[in-house]
């Protein structure tokens, strides 16, 4: 790996650290960053971070709502 290559990947781990951190405890500045156009590793790590920690929600809630409509005795349908 170069030098540059090996910036690049500290740069894009860095902002997809501080985007997964700012989703969940700043999600509106978060939603903001998102929108920001813009080629750079760090811009680029932080909107995947977000969409990370948006997809890590989601599984979550999809896993309570199960285990919620499990507790009441209801079905639960399959693809």
């Amino acid at each position: 790996m170069t030098h540059s290559e090996t910036e690049t990947a500290v740069l894009y781990k860095r902002g997809f650290n501080d985007g997964y951190l700012l989703a969940k405890h700043a999600p509106e500045l978060s939603a903001q960053l998102a929108e920001i156009e813009s080629t750079s590793p760090r811009i680029e790590g932080m909107k995947d971070g977000r969409e990370e920690y948006i997809i890590e929600q989601n599984k979550i809630k999809e896993h309570d709502n199960i285990i919620e409509d499990r507790d009441r005795g209801l079905e639960i349908e399959r693809d």
